[in-house]
């Protein structure tokens, strides 16, 4: 018998991605679903002829469309569920068994006052998995039940759980792969991030002290410390680090957040005073 449990994913143009996905939650799982940005690729058809339910992400038919706010459209595709339990996954990764077993034991005598964080590794190019990161470990939130009033902060990009109260993250160590693609379209999608993250920016002086410069400068500095730490551990104990050709897409991204971020403040304020017709 399959688990009562909903399975999220969010989708565009991921074939290729949902081959290696669907075929390990469709046997596990009664309630699969995609939620599309109207993909071009073959993405519904090939969901479609497994069995899967297809939703949309927006009340339109234009084609390929892109998310703007991840948190909003996270809760749409929740909301979505046929169960209290969601175990929620990203179209191009790839849950281990041992991971898909606990998932179903958990859903089948866990309780709903507890949120479960599972690790995130990646797995480079040329297949190699990745054992040392600045970021590592990374466990993410990953199963929840709805009813005990998980949510997301309201921002559009880097999502980020709040825990009501009573509500406790018990941690797991099995495993999610994530493949990732070369450095140059990490860069890529981390631009794409920076844009949405500047969209949100707040034309305030706390907003700027606070969130572009003193957040992402400290960011930065702790990241290149901890990617010195990590590749020097790997050096010292072995294993695969994160190659420095990644490590440059995450501190580009802080720089920029602080370069853009400030312009993109400046050009709000002057907008918001020419508005207003104020001096302040």
């Amino acid at each position: 018998m399959k688990t009562r449990c909903s399975v999220p994913i969010l989708t565009l143009n991921a074939l290729e991605g949902l081959k290696r996905l669907l075929p390990l939650l469709i046997d596990r799982f009664d309630d699969v679903y995609i939620v599309d940005g109207q993909s071009t690729d073959g993405t519904r058809e090939y969901a479609q002829s497994l069995g899967v339910r297809i939703e949309r992400q927006f009340e339109n038919d234009l084609p390929n469309q892109r998310i703007t706010d991840f948190s909003a459209m996270r809760h749409r595709s929740w909301a979505l569920a046929q169960h209290p339990w969601v175990l929620w996954l990203d179209a191009d990764e790839v849950p281990s068994p041992a991971l898909l077993d606990r998932v179903q034991d958990i859903v089948t005598h866990g309780g709903a006052n507890e949120a479960h964080r599972f690790v995130r590794v990646p797995q480079l190019p040329d297949g190699r998995i990745v054992t040392h990161g600045f970021y590592f470990p990374e466990r993410i939130i990953r199963l929840f039940n709805r009813d005990s009033g998980i949510h997301l902060v309201d921002r559009p990009v880097h999502e980020k759980f709040v825990l009501p109260d009573g509500v406790r993250a018990v941690d797991h160590d099995e495993q999610i792969i994530a493949p990732w693609t070369s450095a140059s379209d990490m860069w890529r999608r981390q631009r794409r991030y920076l844009d949405l993250d500047n969209e949100s920016t707040i034309p305030t002086w706390p907003h700027l002290v606070r969130w572009i410069w003193l957040y992402n400068f400290q960011s930065l500095l702790g990241q290149f410390l901890r990617m010195c730490r990590s590749n020097i551990t790997a050096i010292v104990m072995g294993g695969v680090p994160l190659p420095w050709s990644y490590n440059l897409a995450f501190l580009k991204y802080r720089m920029y957040r602080i370069t853009l971020g400030t312009a993109d403040w400046m050009r709000k304020r002057y907008r918001a005073l020419s508005n207003s017709g104020g001096s302040r």
